[in-house]
Formats: C-alpha cells, sequence, structure tokens
C-alpha cells in the first residue's frame, strides 16, 4: 500500500500591523497602539478592547491574534489617531496637528474673571475612548487656553466661578470661546446637631434640574454658603460622620437655613448559637452597614440611621444565613437564631 503524504502550508498567522507618525509623516516611535471591536460603540461605554502593543523606536506596530474589521487607536500625551481597517495591513495611523480651546472668560460684558475654573470634557479615538478632562485657570483679562488635542475633537467646555453660574457649551477643536456667565443665585445656611452645638465640616452638596452639581464644607460655626446656583430651587444632601444624612428641598428666600443632624444610632446583639465567618448587616433605604461577627456570636452595627431596618445575618459570600426586621437604637440586645 502506497501512503500520499502532502505539505499543507500553515494557516496564514492573524494580526494586524502598521506605523504611527505625525502631521509631517515623521515616525511617532512608542505611541500606544490598541485594537478595538468594530461596529457601533456601545451605549454603555467604550469599545471592547482586543489587544493592545507600542510601537517600537521607528514607529512600527504589529498586533498579534487580532483579525479585522477593527478599530485601530493609537495614544500619545493624551492626543489619538484611530482607523477603522479590514485587512492585516500595513496601516498608517496618523497623529493631526495639535489643536487648541482658547477663549476669554467674563461675568457679564464688563467683568474679567481672572481665575475662573475651564475644564474641557473631551472624547476623542472616533468616540471610542472613555472622556478625558482638561483644565485650565483663566489668567489676567480673563484669557484662558485649553489643550493640546487632536484637530476636530469636540468638546464640551464648561466654565465656572465663585458667585457666578457655571456654563456648558459644545465647541470644535480648535475654536475661539467667549464665554458670559451670569450671577448666581446665593443660599446660606447654618447645620446643627440634635444635641444643639453646630457642625463643622459637614458636606453639602446641591443639586438642580440644569445637571450642575456643587459641593461645600460648614465652617466651625456650621455656617455653608454656595454662591453658583442657577435658580431660586435646590436640593441639599448634607453628609457627616457619625450622623444621618440629610436631604433637604429649599427655596433660597428661604436662607439662612437652620438644618439639623441627628445622630446616627447604635445596634447591638448576637446570634445562637456562634458561627464562625459569619457577618451582621443592618439594611435601611439606601444606607448599608456590615460587620463582621465576633466569635462569641456578638457583634455592634454603628451608624445606622435611626427607624425601622432589616437586620441579616449572611456568609462571607454575601449569602442569606437569616434575617429580621428590628428598630434602631434597639431598647435590648437583638437575638437572631441562626440553623
Amino acid at each position: 500500500m502506497t501512503v500520499l503524504l502532502t505539505a499543507s502550508a500553515p494557516p496564514p498567522q492573524e494580526g494586524v500591523r502598521g506605523e504611527v507618525c505625525d502631521a509631517s509623516g515623521a515616525c511617532v516611535p512608542d505611541a500606544e497602539v490598541l485594537a478595538l471591536a468594530s461596529g457601533p460603540a456601545s451605549c454603555c461605554g467604550p469599545r471592547a478592547e482586543l489587544a493592545r502593543t507600542r510601537a517600537d523606536g521607528a514607529g512600527r506596530f504589529e498586533l498579534r491574534g487580532v483579525r479585522g474589521p477593527v478599530r485601530l487607536v493609537a495614544r500619545r500625551d493624551g492626543d489619538t489617531a484611530w482607523a477603522d481597517v479590514s485587512s492585516a495591513g500595513p496601516h498608517v495611523l496618523r497623529f493631526s496637528a495639535p489643536a487648541w480651546i482658547e477663549g476669554v472668560m467674563r461675568g457679564g460684558e464688563e467683568i474679567a474673571l481672572e481665575g475662573a475654573r475651564v475644564i474641557a470634557h473631551v472624547r476623542s479615538g472616533g468616540e471610542v475612548l472613555p472622556e478625558r478632562e482638561v483644565r485650565a485657570v483663566a489668567g489676567a483679562r480673563g484669557l484662558f487656553r485649553l489643550g493640546p488635542v487632536a484637530a476636530g475633537t469636540r468638546a464640551i467646555v464648561e466654565g465656572r466661578a465663585a458667585g457666578f453660574r457655571p456654563r456648558r457649551i459644545v465647541v470644535e477643536a480648535p475654536a475661539a470661546v467667549s464665554m458670559v456667565l451670569e450671577r448666581g443665585v446665593r443660599i446660606a445656611g447654618v447645620v446643627f446637631s440634635a444635641a444643639g452645638p453646630p457642625l463643622a465640616g459637614v458636606i453639602v452638596e446641591a443639586g438642580q434640574g440644569d445637571g450642575f452639581t456643587f459641593k461645600t464644607m460648614t465652617a466651625p460655626d456650621g455656617s455653608f454658603v454656595l454662591d453658583e446656583l442657577g435658580d431660586d430651587l435646590v436640593r441639599l444632601v448634607l453628609r457627616a460622620e457619625g450622623y444621618e444624612s440629610a436631604v433637604v428641598d429649599a427655596d433660597v428666600s428661604a436662607s439662612p437655613l437652620p438644618i439639623v443632624l441627628r445622630p446616627c444610632a447604635a445596634l447591638e446583639g448576637r446570634i445562637e448559637p456562634a458561627r464562625p465567618g459569619l457577618f451582621a448587616v443592618v439594611v435601611s433605604g439606601r444606607v448599608r452597614c456590615r460587620v463582621p461577627i465576633g466569635e462569641d456570636g456578638r457583634f455592634r452595627l454603628n451608624h445606622v440611621p435611626r427607624g425601622l431596618a432589616r437586620l441579616d445575618v449572611e456568609t462571607a459570600a454575601r449569602e442569606l444565613v437569616t434575617s429580621l426586621v428590628t428598630e434602631a437604637p434597639s431598647v435590648a440586645e437583638v437575638v437572631l437564631c441562626v440553623p
């Protein structure tokens, strides 16, 4: 019997290769290169990453184990170059000439807002990379310069200054911007403990319907001021260690506001019989506190909101063992029987 053996060529190796260069055509060494899934970006975030590498000293790269179609993205110093490809290449990823977003910050038509904060929210790489922020502070005469970013990049530019309403505009780099801010609405208040003394260091956050948020902290005398608000109605959220969070819907006409925070309660208990490796968990509204149960079966939960709460016993893997509804603070030790 004769057996004929025929040699077959090995299957072609999957991969995509190319080079990275700048706007003049010069090679860009050591740029980071990514291969991302093709097709529309996910509504929940950037496209899936398939592979990454770095260009060598001559700007050349190879991504092994990748088959087109893919989106290639090169990154360098916050700038990006990208291309959709379907073949092995070689492909050229070319950085565009750097562009800037420049402008002036004014309060009304006459006031130059020196020291105003300017932030550009930039998403480049063909809308596939995570958003990044480019920041600047307005200098003399309110002038600012943001960048560099790739030419053609769309950015949301946000301007903020103490005592003025923040503002956002959409631009495409390069751009010249004149941003005029209006005087903000002011609200003030004082935060007290339920026992009477004022509370320092309370975090005060404010949110309004335009999507802007504001944050400050109470002074040693418990006072706070927010003066960049956009309208007369505001929702305040106050948080302090050892106290229950408070949500206050306020009208600035009621300023200054007296706000009282109640101390959190403590919840003590034990499980019978004692078992190692279990945790006590209290759930009240959006608050979830978790502590390990001691070898003697006892536990103590601090910073528990007052009122009815669900008390769970669970494993380290968060598997529920037993549960009951109790009130915090409890007048007596809570006892839970575990199987």
